[in-house]
């Protein structure tokens, strides 16, 4: 039995808790209780902290493949079949929040539905996805 796995297993384990505990609304809450504003950095960082949860998930693909002789490829199928509908759910709070007009109401209403029919769990599970399908695009090819 390679102990060394169990280690590095428990260190995964241990930051992806880390970074779910830090995705809590308690530590990023999103609107100013006082004035009812909503706060665009504690979004941002909400987002970030679920799309890293993804990256730890898949930081084993990238050590391997940095270990690997070749060029460095990107998947561009997967990015663009699994990672930009996750980008877009995954950025469902500020599609909605924001006061940018060249984003049309069609996209703020697919994305206020949306967030009605998945609430908020299923946010963070796109945030989760679209960190492991970015490291995982990653791959050195022989060529």
């Amino acid at each position: 039995m390679n102990i060394k796995r169990w280690y590095k297993y428990l260190i995964y384990l241990l930051l992806i808790l880390a970074v779910v505990f830090l995705n809590t609304s308690k530590f990023f809450p999103f609107f100013h209780k006082a004035t009812f504003t909503i706060n665009y950095i504690h979004i941002i960082l909400n987002i970030l902290t679920g799309v890293l949860a993804g990256v730890l998930l898949g930081c084993e693909h990238l050590y391997i493949e940095f270990k690997k002789e070749g060029l460095w490829k990107i998947n561009l199928p997967k990015i663009i079949i699994l990672g930009l509908p996750s980008l877009y759910f995954a950025l469902t709070y500020i599609l909605l929040n924001t006061c940018i007009p060249i984003i049309s109401k069609l996209i703020i209403h697919s994305a206020t539905y949306l967030l009605n029919v998945f609430s908020e769990k299923y946010i963070s599970f796109f945030q989760l996805i679209l960190g492991y399908v970015l490291i995982t695009s990653f791959y050195k090819a022989k060529d």
